[in-house]
């Protein structure tokens, strides 16, 4: 099984509107009925993986785009669990979280900051361990390059702080 390294996007597993004949047909099939009532009570990512491998295991078969679409747009009527809704709202609050980090650790670097200085600071104000510090320490770097060769206008801590957090 996959796992998930992308942000899910759910209209890219809608392939059309089927009228109610073509859904029952292929709605039947014990094998995709099987596999269905598997993903009930998995996580949203879960879900999402499961209905790309469906797709996949089944060469994206017409069938299977219907399969497929009908348990999305059912999921869309339903509306979201609790849980589902708690792992979303973790999500963003993660991702926040690390955008937040990774700004930190970029105007620590352009002041000149010393490595194990930004890690012991990424340690104690966001509770990221060493390990995953020193790793961030290493892709802010990269991602500084990165950005100051792409424009120019970059260099400035400010700017590139702005940009991450506006998602820029």
């Amino acid at each position: 099984m996959k796992t998930l390294t992308r942000v899910m996007d759910w209209d890219k597993l809608i392939f059309g509107h089927y009228n109610i004949d073509q859904i029952q047909q292929a709605v039947a099939d014990p094998k995709w009925q099987e596999y269905r009532t598997e993903a009930i009570g998995t996580s949203l990512e879960s879900k999402y993986i499961a209905l790309q491998d469906w797709l996949e295991d089944n060469n994206h078969s017409e069938r299977a785009k219907i399969q497929v679409t009908n348990y999305v747009n059912a999921l869309k009527r339903g509306g979201p669990s609790t849980e589902d809704v708690k792992e979303v709202l973790a999500m963003f609050t993660l991702q926040h979280s690390i955008l937040e980090a990774l700004s930190e650790t970029m105007d620590m670097i352009e002041r000149g900051e010393k490595t194990s200085d930004i890690v012991s600071a990424l340690d104690r104000d966001h509770s990221i361990p060493p390990t995953d510090g020193r790793q961030l320490v290493t892709f802010a770097y990269h991602l500084r390059d990165k950005l100051r060769a792409y424009d120019k206008s970059w260099s400035q801590p400010k700017d590139v702080r702005t940009s991450l957090l506006e998602g820029r």
